[in-house]
């Protein structure tokens, strides 16, 4: 038991990836957990387990020059990570075309991956000599009597200058450091994952290949697999109620059959509470599309204020759903901290658990219903008052994490509120009961989703801590 497991929060999104989850709660049998973040909130502290100790972060942002070579660093990987992508699709359309593809291309597109590589290195370097430098005043890390114990850091955070410190701080006093990503395109997009973490560990397979081909310098870095925990609070059958009591919660209807359209933001689409108008109407047409109940979840950055008005003319089909939110705007120009509540995470849990489908435009959230097999119906067609522009549907039919489920016919595209009326009465029917489809999409995408991920990153964590005390000794 003689272990400390350290966690730096710093964007907000470690909260679900490993408070929610069940992470550190299962951590605290084996050992101590003390919690480092940019924010804390007394709801969230009061929550979680009274052993959990907590730190205010002081974020030392280095000197400026420190900071415009870290950034330097990531754009000039982002250019060799664009390059190498053009290169590997001029590859691909050469062997297609059966190698007819203009060699000088070829040549050109070779010369300038190569060039670039060196520099990538030598700015690469450069970046982390720099940060190596003044981490004295990260002290909150040197409080703490190691003598005894194996300390343990966790992070998720390779992108900021005060966590890229933080990781080189614990580097210099020893200590092992472990990364865990909390945001699955961060990986896949090509990040530069330089930090001089000890241990890697990805959510799959996929992951870990991503790291490794954009990241060449990790070389023989060890790497393991656990899954994704931002799905796991959905599983918590703690957090879970009676269908009785959660639609007394909401104002539902026991009896009659749940619908969740999760609502994007106002500022990305305008006009999307009429799309839910035309919805309702084209349910009411039918005997069981009259007894469906809309739950609209509003999105946490503000969502069409038509919504109100909805509920005030089908008080009894269209519901609010408001999520809760911390969002934190530092006065220092950091990042801007986001986080759901215990509370709201627990809402979500249960309105994945009691709603028969999801509605929307394409968004994250389908990947949240799929993990428990519930369908989601995509939204592929505009309001009346969108007449182009970036508020189109399009635009979010197209998004990276989209296209490729689409292309698999994972989720249905409703080209009109019939078509949506009509799948929906489908799913309350029985008919689609479950997509397993989807399901096996998000698993493939991000790893395992079964509730049981926080046990399996855990057992890892405790592993490389014994791991790092049988080597001292």
């Amino acid at each position: 038991m003689n272990r400390t497991f350290v966690f730096w929060f710093y964007w907000g999104a470690e909260i679900r990836v490993f408070v929610f989850s069940g992470l550190i709660d299962y951590l605290l049998d084996h050992g101590e957990v003390v919690v480092c973040a940019r924010f804390l909130n007394q709801d969230l502290m009061s929550s979680a387990d009274p052993r959990v100790r907590w730190i205010q972060s002081t974020l030392t942002k280095g000197s400026p020059w420190q900071s415009r070579l870290h950034s330097f660093a990531n754009r000039v990987h982002l250019l060799w990570l664009r390059n190498r992508f053009e290169g590997m699709a001029v590859l691909d359309r050469a062997a297609a075309a059966g190698d007819t593809e203009p060699q000088n291309t070829l040549r050109e597109v070779g010369a300038k991956a190569c060039a670039r590589r060196p520099l990538v290195n030598i700015v690469n370097k450069l970046a982390s000599r720099a940060l190596d430098t003044t981490v004295e005043d990260l002290n909150w890390l040197s409080t703490m009597d190691l003598s005894k114990r194996t300390m343990l850091l966790v992070s998720s955070d390779y992108l900021s200058v005060a966590g890229v410190r933080t990781i080189w701080a614990a580097k210099k006093r020893k200590q092992t450091t472990v990364f865990y990503p909390s945001n699955w395109r961060d990986v896949y997009k090509g990040a530069r994952l330089s930090p001089p973490f000890n241990d890697w560990i990805m959510w799959n397979a996929k992951m870990v290949d991503a790291a490794r081909r954009n990241n060449p310098w990790l070389g023989d870095a060890r790497f393991k697999e656990a899954g994704s925990t931002q799905f796991d609070s959905h599983f918590r059958s703690d957090w879970l109620v009676p269908r009785d009591n959660f639609c007394k919660i909401l104002g539902t209807d026991p009896q009659r059959p749940l619908i969740c359209y999760s609502a994007v933001s106002d500022s990305a689409f305008k006009g999307e509470a009429e799309i839910v108008e035309q919805i309702i109407d084209a349910l009411q047409k039918s005997e069981i599309g009259r007894s469906v109940q809309v739950v609209v979840r509003l999105n946490p950055a503000g969502s069409d204020p038509g919504y109100r008005d909805l509920c005030l003319k089908y008080p009894q089909t269209c519901f609010i759903q408001s999520p809760e939110w911390w969002i934190e705007r530092p006065p220092d120009g950091s990042p801007i901290w986001r986080s759901n509540t215990p509370a709201d995470a627990r809402m979500m849990a249960n309105l994945i658990e009691h709603c028969c489908a999801n509605v929307g435009l394409p968004s994250t959230m389908m990947l949240d219903f799929a993990v428990k097999g519930r369908p989601s119906v995509c939204i592929g067609f505009d309001p009346s008052e969108c007449k182009g522009g970036n508020t189109r549907v399009k635009n979010f039919l197209d998004q990276e994490f989209i296209r490729p489920a689409l292309e698999q016919n994972v989720w249905p595209v409703a080209n009109s509120a019939t078509d949506v009326a009509e799948l929906l009465v489908k799913c309350i029917k029985g008919t689609i009961t479950e997509n397993k489809a989807a399901y096996d999409f998000v698993t493939a995408t991000v790893g395992s989703c079964d509730g049981k991920v926080h046990q399996r990153l855990a057992q890892d964590i405790i592993s490389i801590c014994d791991r790092v005390r049988q080597t001292r000794r």
